[in-house]
């Protein structure tokens, strides 16, 4: 309602008032690479670098805001991914979640200002997506990947007794 001073007293006109509002919902957050779900398949989860490059896939949303969250996995001490994830982390180097660049599914680790990643560990990560709604702010979050860095050490017992690679080292010199 408008309401006006008139010479006659007070005069009410009813406004109409229209506002668009644009309701959107995000509804997937998956992980692709590095790593797997799996513990089991860390060994064919192997990243060649200590500075990998993440990457998740998830609806356009451009009022959302990506975290990621990365710690390392150890087996003699964490039971699970998500026990290994809550414990210590090493991006970022406090609690929460490291704020990623705006409308970004990628994000390569950096090479300072945060732990270092180590050949031979495997590390679980996790993405965060929130957003603000009506209710306040909604955060949502993938489900977690494990994968390992390469080790560079080759020991014997990595070897084995295999004779077709002997042959090939026979052959190679």
């Amino acid at each position: 309602f408008l309401i006006r001073s008139s010479s006659s007293g007070l005069e009410f006109d009813e406004v109409s008032l229209s506002e668009v509002v644009e309701v959107f919902v995000p509804s997937f957050l998956d992980l692709i690479t590095p790593g797997s779900s799996e513990i089991a398949d860390s060994s064919s989860n192997v990243v060649m670098l200590t500075n990998p490059i993440f990457q998740w896939n998830s609806d356009y949303c451009n009022k959302c805001d990506f975290s990621l969250r990365v710690s390392e996995f150890r087996t003699n001490d964490h039971s699970s991914l998500e026990e290994a994830l809550e414990d210590y982390s090493v991006l970022p180097l406090t609690d929460g979640y490291y704020s990623l660049p705006p409308n970004t599914n990628s994000f390569q680790y950096p090479n300072s200002g945060v732990g270092e990643l180590y050949a031979g560990q495997m590390y679980v990560w996790q993405i965060m997506r929130s957003y603000e709604t009506s209710n306040g702010i909604n955060k949502e979050f993938s489900p977690l990947y494990v994968f390992k860095i390469q080790s560079l050490d080759i020991t014997e017992s990595d070897v084995g007794e295999d004779v077709n690679l002997e042959n090939i080292k026979i052959l190679i010199g």
